[in-house]
């Protein structure tokens, strides 16, 4: 079998940070890997890697490009030859030289007055695992045929596992966990799954194809029905829920074609929190919104453009805001959010209820009394139904008093929605998941 170029750097990168980590532990940040260790280190995995057919790197030169190109290996000097840290151990040095300024370190050299953020750490390094990707879509949806008889529910997953990659293959966990959270809709009583899996596995994904899949299998038997909220996303940080939500709408757009051959309303997302402004008419104070004035209007503070390789600034044009007309414009690429794809405000939000709500937990607990936005987290009688899933992404940060308050109120939300609850938490690092969930 031929060595994978992926796999051979990362074997030269496992050597590297090995060599590394004898220093980190005891607290030296500052180290650096001369030329002649690197070249120790890859020159014999380069020999092994011709041995097995890979030919595209002949000496240590090459490696060295390649890894620095990928972000994975930094120079330490100008002169290359001076010395190298991999990306694990320039991360730490950073992390614990970090300082902080305050008005009195106004001068030149002020920061070096200044004290570190980081007093002290602890360095433990562990081999990298990653899940193996070896489902394709197709194995999967016959998977879920062959134990389903819900012609909705395969219609969705088909569209949305569609006009992906040439070589898109889904992980085991992510296939497990796409069976589990829905057979656990099916059974219609309150469950609880938690995926862990390392940081950028999919652990997302492996919530949000179950969660999108039943948003758009509702949205077909629904047809033009009046609005609810099907799933609620909680997040502990508003900079996790600032991530996910671009992620979601874009993913949530795979659906369109199908649900308006059914003459289905589109799948809408919204937010609520801090930076969610009340109507349009909190435009004309700037001190009631965080959106940033630009010639043409207010940039949105929570998504940016969803388009490939743009990433420009989504802007609530000044006619839209006059008009009351709820729809993004990027201000680069040009691309439309319609009105009917986001809410952009509280009163939005609450005159017609998103599909798929974000928020924070903190605003969970503060608006579950407010009559005015109650029905929004499925309580009546202002809600026709009360949602189905609610995911808890970082979950093994609701740990100590917050964690313990987190669990009061999710036992509050469900006494209150009197309805079956499917729960989802995500974590990179819980140790032991089913005594903690």
């Amino acid at each position: 079998m031929v060595l994978d170029t992926d796999r051979f750097l990362e074997s030269v990168l496992d050597a590297i940070e090995s060599q590394e980590a004898k220093l980190l532990v005891w607290g030296v940040v500052d180290g650096r890997i001369s030329r002649t260790e690197i070249d120790e280190i890859i020159y014999p995995r380069v020999e092994q890697a011709l041995e097995q057919g890979l030919e595209e790197f002949f000496d240590s030169e090459g490696v060295i490009s390649e890894l620095k190109s990928r972000g994975l290996l930094f120079e330490t000097d100008a002169d290359p030859y001076e010395g190298y840290r991999s990306r694990m151990a320039e991360t730490v040095r950073l992390a614990f030289r970090l300082r902080q300024l305050f008005p009195n370190h106004d001068s030149v050299d002020g920061w070096q007055r200044a004290k570190t953020l980081v007093s002290d750490f602890r360095f433990t390094r562990r081999l990298r695992r990653y899940p193996i990707r070896n489902t394709t879509p197709e194995v999967l949806i016959s998977d879920i045929s062959g134990t389903e008889n819900n012609l909705d529910q395969i219609s969705v997953l088909k569209e949305l596992l569609s006009d992906r990659a040439n070589n898109y293959h889904l992980a085991d966990f992510q296939v497990r966990a796409l069976k589990r959270i829905l057979e656990s809709l099916r059974k219609g009583r309150s469950t609880g799954t938690l995926v862990s899996a390392g940081t950028g596995s999919g652990k997302t994904l492996a919530f949000y194809l179950p969660a999108i899949t039943r948003v758009g299998e509702l949205k077909l038997k629904q047809a033009q029905g009046v609005a609810w909220t099907k799933i609620l996303a909680l997040y502990p940080r508003t900079e996790l829920l600032r991530d996910q939500f671009a992620e979601v709408y874009a993913e949530s757009r795979r659906l369109d074609a199908l649900l308006s051959s059914n003459n289905s309303k589109k799948i809408r997302i919204g937010a609520l929190f801090g930076d969610t402004p009340e109507s349009s008419l909190t435009f004309r104070n700037p001190k009631k919104h965080k959106w940033r004035r630009v010639s043409v209007g207010f940039v949105c503070g929570y998504m940016t453009c969803v388009q490939n390789s743009c990433d420009g600034e989504l802007v609530w044009k000044n006619e839209d805001i006059d008009s009351k007309r709820e729809r993004l414009f990027c201000s680069q690429c040009g691309y439309e959010i319609k009105e009917d794809e986001i809410a952009i405000t509280r009163e939005s939000l609450k005159k017609d209820p998103p599909d798929i709500l974000f928020t924070t937990t903190e605003m969970l607990n503060q608006r579950l009394s407010d009559t005015a936005t109650r029905h929004l987290f499925g309580l009546r009688p202002g809600a026709i139904r009360p949602p189905e899933m609610v995911l808890l992404d970082e979950v093994h940060t609701y740990s100590g008093n917050h964690g313990a308050n987190v669990g009061y109120l999710l036992r509050r939300l469900s006494f209150l929605v009197r309805a079956p609850l499917t729960f989802v938490g995500l974590s990179a690092t819980l140790q032991d998941g089913v005594s903690f969930f």
